[in-house]
């Protein structure tokens, strides 16, 4: 099974807004299988109707240990969890140094991370999920606030 199309069905799965994916070396053809892959399965009928997750495209600029730092310290802090067990992603986490190969699940987890973690991002899912408009509390005179 390719990336792009586990990573559609995972995204069907989880019912993602976004799918991140890093430009940098060969990022176009990533985005093009993702895309791909998601037209393949509509066909198949298996999107269920659901539009396709929006495409975000990272650019790594910094080095790793540097766009790693702020997500270590959200773990650090307690403002991320792990709600199953990665194995893999967390002996990535705890054994990789500069210098060694590229931690395909590390790198992957801190730009999830990265794009979840900006204020800005967080805006932008916000609008598009769909959901009632919130509303203010009641006033203690039992009125509505409008």
């Amino acid at each position: 099974m390719s990336r792009g199309r586990e990573t559609c069905l995972l995204s069907l799965e989880l019912g993602a807004d976004a799918i991140v994916v890093e430009t940098n070396y060969g990022g176009d053809m990533a985005r093009q299988n993702v895309i791909q892959a998601w037209a393949e399965l509509e066909r198949q009928g298996q999107t269920k109707g659901m539009t396709m997750p929006r495409i975000v495209d990272v650019n790594a600029k910094k080095g790793k240990r540097l766009r790693a730092e702020p997500i270590a310290q959200l773990h650090e802090t307690g403002q991320v969890h792990h709600c199953a067990e990665f194995q893999q992603l967390e002996t990535q986490m705890v054994t990789w140094i500069p210098g060694m190969g590229s931690p395909d699940r590390m790198d992957a987890a801190v730009h999830a991370l990265t794009e979840l973690a900006d204020p800005a991002s967080a805006r932008r899912r916000n609008r598009l999920l769909p959901g009632p408009t919130p509303r203010r509390p009641p006033l203690t005179d039992g009125r509505t606030g409008v």
